[in-house]
């Protein structure tokens, strides 16, 4: 909270002083070495820790609430969002001026010109994905995508496949977009789901995903990432799971398809559209450096886009999108998602070392301060690396309150969250569905003590 420091890995530079200070005490060239001369970090390597989350910062200071001057603000958010990347910025202001502002389903020069941007960023997030370029339907956020997932397979299941009330699998830890859509639909009489629990780590078991499998299901969606507590479900046997399932039980070809929220995994972790065998995969743009209401949907082959098994539009008007989803395209913001889409591309490998090596001397440090204090602690989710996003860190102090805590923390200036945003204004963890289905419904303690 002083003037003149800047915020770097996961600490201060003090320019006053020449010195670095990292939140674990730790000296600079322990967590990563000097980008240039003189020891402080270049604009384009530089990344601050924030609740288990780490992401590169342009060099503008954040004013604290409290301050009278710019200070460093240490940001632990980033499964909320993430600051949007300075090449990112740069990429989608020529879009907003006199030659850059066309519409891309226009015939003339500038209405080319927005096409060939939105073709180009396509490619880019085409490319992170490992998926077809056609396949990328680009839309407003991914509350709309992991939505359009859910409406489409039922009306195309109630079209294509006759099925009078089809029947939705997910699981008890996906996100609200999901749940509360699903919540929705029923109460409507579109449709009927279930969710099948997950495991005490919080990530999903294949065979209790496909039991959940009936005659009338035409849809599995399941989470690659859980938001909260960083766990990763193997999709790709999910999918095989599924699919084995299917063809047991006699489902028509082609009825059941499969959906991976992966709005918390993409641009952390190796995401594969081909390897991990889905029809259609979510990836939303502020959780890797694009700015927010942005995203997309991933539509997997020609017969989900055209024909009589076609997933049915969310949104009806307009052709754009191959028909899937109508409404002007917003240019700019495509255009930032594909930049973004082409940083983490470059960059995940060094990405994921230096969180996770990160995130291992941020949870040494606390187990130690734990210790010494008598605070009982316990990390919530996978602890092997290959099982788990490498930015995330979840924790609870037994007997300890997470949100005043967090309070007087942030009334020092440091930004951090104790459940999600997506929950509440307050990010409180009280209610945390995730963590009720890990089994901990009933450990007040516990989730008290979360963040």
């Amino acid at each position: 909270g002083m003037p003149g420091v800047v915020s770097t890995d996961f600490g201060v530079f003090n320019r006053s002083q020449s010195s670095y200070i990292g939140l674990s005490g730790l000296p600079y060239s322990r967590v990563v070495k000097p980008c240039v001369p003189g020891g402080l970090p270049s604009p384009r390597r530089r990344c601050s820790l924030r609740c288990g989350v780490i992401h590169r910062v342009g060099m503008k200071p954040v004013m604290a609430a409290s301050a009278v001057a710019p200070v460093a603000v240490p940001y632990l958010d980033c499964n909320g969002t993430t600051p949007v990347y300075d090449e990112v910025r740069a990429a989608m202001l020529p879009c907003l001026d006199a030659s850059g502002f066309g519409n891309p389903s226009s015939g003339h020069v500038y209405g080319a010109n927005a096409k060939r941007k939105v073709d180009n960023a396509r490619s880019q997030v085409a490319s992170l994905l490992e998926c077809d370029a056609n396949d990328v339907v680009f839309t407003s956020c991914g509350t709309e995508a992991d939505t359009h997932a859910i409406w489409g397979a039922a009306f195309r299941a109630k079209g294509a496949f006759h099925v009078d009330v089809p029947h939705v699998v997910a699981t008890t830890a996906e996100h609200p977009a999901v749940i509360e859509t699903l919540k929705m639909y029923e109460q409507l009489g579109i449709l009927k789901y279930t969710l099948a629990p997950v495991t005490s780590e919080g990530n999903a078991d294949p065979a209790t995903v496909a039991e959940c499998i009936t005659t009338s299901t035409c849809l599995v969606t399941c989470m690659h990432a859980n938001n909260e507590v960083g766990a990763l479900t193997d999709i790709a046997a999910v999918s095989q799971a599924c699919r084995q399932r299917a063809e047991e039980m006699k489902l028509p070809e082609g009825q059941l398809l499969i959906h991976t929220d992966a709005a918390q995994s993409v641009g952390k972790v190796p995401v594969s559209v081909k390897a991990m065998g889905v029809d259609m995969l979510t990836v939303v743009g502020h959780k890797f450096g694009a700015p927010k209401g942005i995203a997309a949907l991933v539509v997997v082959g020609d017969e989900l886009h055209e024909g009589p098994k076609r997933l049915v539009p969310l949104l009806s008007g307009g052709s754009q999108e191959r028909g899937a989803r109508a409404g002007t395209e917003n240019v700019p913001y495509i255009v930032g998602l594909g930049e973004a889409a082409r940083i983490a591309t470059e960059e995940l490998d060094d990405y994921m070392n230096r969180t996770e090596r990160i995130r291992s001397i941020m949870l040494s440090d606390l187990q130690a301060a734990c210790s010494s204090r008598g605070i009982d602690m316990i990390v919530h989710g996978p602890s092997p690396s290959d099982r788990r996003l490498p930015n995330t860190l979840s924790v609870a102090l037994l007997g300890v309150d997470a949100k005043p805590m967090l309070s007087a923390v942030g009334a020092d200036g440091v930004a951090a969250s104790g459940g999600a945003a997506c929950h509440s204004g307050t990010g409180s963890v009280s209610g945390s569905h995730v963590l009720v289905a890990m089994g901990h419904g009933g450990a007040n303690d516990l989730l008290r003590g979360t963040m």
